[in-house]
């Protein structure tokens, strides 16, 4: 017998509720501003004023559905007037005077565009740009270490927007490669495998195999997967400018020891490998691993027996390769090491030089002067500031404090004597701007906070403020 009109309504209504729930509305990262901002890319077209500033969103609380990854144009940016100046139209090209006290200006509209946002999975870690890529289109590689254990390649048109995700779409969770296969507990063996990938190096054109890309990991691969036991970490190796990339298992696996790499940098004929801690007391010492490109052994410089802190983070290696310049953790100091034969299987490294550095230094990024010494700049989280090191007089040059919260990556635009530093600052959701006067031989280097990028969010402090919740 068929149930009464009125009884069937509220009971289509309540089947309607259900199905509802079950389907909830798409919730993408805010394409307005940065979420838990981490990696950062530069690219300045011909005839652009101040470039194009790649920035990956980490979403890290989860509170939405993906992260994403933002192409911001610096020339589209408005900055409101402040007191005393008046509003700005775009990112002035790097450089200050002296006598130069302004305020830093408050970029708080991104300007996003179509096509200046593609989504990617969450917990985004390194980030570079590839000028080559695929077709005419330059390539953005993300790593990002939430589910799929991802690398994510983005590719752009010519002049650095237009972003697209490899092979096509929006939503690069879709197309993006897992680097831990081996890792899923249903039919995986566990090995290889790199979950949580987080370092990016490409091979530069005048190396053994161009547009390589290797990738690092930070969790170790176990076997059984979820299991616990036979621990063992790599480095991947890829063809990054296929037409589609892929990651072939098991050839693109490199073992690297007891100890999870962190930063990489790819040079002619060797990888250079930053290491977390080592995972046993009598495992070989990680801070740095060597890896030969040609027959895929690495190598244990044993650099800590040269100098006492128990783990790495970021990595600098000069072009011609004869000078590394790793950060280290506990104690926080930047070990700068002598690189003799660079290109020979067994480099002989010598530690020259340990600079103290602020609380929880993260990355590094090198500047190369002409007829002067190398300029670094660090991040440090804990301090909230940017460390800027000399190596002409062989200490920090200065610290920017005021930098953010918990300052994750660094980038530079380099012209000349002049050079822009962006910064993104994870749990503030802005990318902070430092321009610096790098001087030479004799010439102090100066530099100063010139603007904030994005609107600054209230997350670590109130979850319920209106800045962590974004356009829903």
């Amino acid at each position: 017998m068929r149930a009464p009109l009125k009884h069937r309504a509220p009971l289509l209504c309540c089947l309607l509720a259900l199905s509802c729930a079950q389907y909830p509305p798409p919730n993408p990262s805010p394409a307005d501003r940065f979420y838990f901002p981490t990696g950062l890319a530069f690219f300045l077209p011909p005839g652009s004023t101040s470039g194009i500033l790649y920035v990956a969103s980490s979403n890290y609380d989860r509170r939405y559905d993906q992260g994403n990854l933002i192409a911001v144009n610096l020339d589209r940016m408005q900055a409101p007037a402040l007191p005393g100046v008046p509003p700005l139209a775009g990112l002035p090209p790097p450089g200050f005077t002296v006598a130069d006290t302004a305020p830093a200006f408050q970029f708080t509209d991104l300007a996003t565009a179509t096509g200046d946002v593609v989504q990617i999975q969450s917990f985004a870690a390194e980030m570079l740009r590839d000028p080559v890529g695929y077709g005419g289109r330059p390539r953005l590689w993300v790593a990002t270490r939430a589910e799929g254990d991802l690398l994510e390649p983005v590719s752009t048109d010519p002049g650095g927007e237009g972003l697209v995700c490899v092979p096509a779409g929006n939503n690069c969770v879709f197309s993006g490669l897992s680097v831990a296969v081996e890792q899923e507990p249903q039919g995986g063996t566990g090995q290889p495998a790199a979950p949580q990938p987080y370092g990016l190096g490409l091979s530069k054109e005048d190396s053994m195999v161009p547009g390589e890309l290797w990738v690092t990991h930070i969790r170790p691969a176990d076997s059984p997967p979820t299991s616990g036991l036979d621990l063992e970490n790599y480095v991947v190796h890829l063809n990054a400018r296929s037409p589609i990339p892929f990651v072939n298992v098991p050839n693109a696996f490199v073992p690297i020891g007891l100890g999870p790499g962190n930063s990489i940098s790819v040079g002619r004929t060797n990888v250079w490998v930053s290491g977390r801690a080592s995972l046993t007391q009598t495992s070989l010492d990680v801070l740095l691993r060597i890896v030969d490109r040609d027959n895929l052994q690495t190598y244990f410089p044993q650099l800590a027996l040269q100098y006492a802190t128990s783990q790495a983070r970021g990595l600098a290696v000069r072009a011609d390769e004869s000078r590394i310049y790793l950060v280290g953790l506990f104690p926080d100091t930047l070990l700068v090491v002598d690189v003799k034969d660079p290109y020979s299987q067994y480099p002989t490294v010598t530690v020259v030089r340990a600079v103290p550095l602020p609380g929880g230094p993260n990355a590094v990024r090198l500047v190369e002067r002409p007829g002067a010494g190398d300029v670094l700049a660090i991040t440090c989280q804990n301090d909230g500031s940017l460390a800027i090191y000399d190596d002409d007089i062989g200490q920090l040059a200065t610290i920017i404090t005021g930098v953010g919260i918990a300052p994750y990556d660094v980038v530079v635009d380099q012209r000349g004597d002049a050079a822009r530093f962006f910064v993104s600052n994870f749990d503030d959701g802005r990318v902070t701007v430092i321009d610096a006067l790098l001087g030479g031989p004799g010439q102090p280097l100066l530099a100063r906070i010139v603007a904030y990028l994005g609107q600054q969010q209230g997350c670590i402090l109130a979850t319920n403020d209106s800045t962590c919740v974004g356009s829903q």
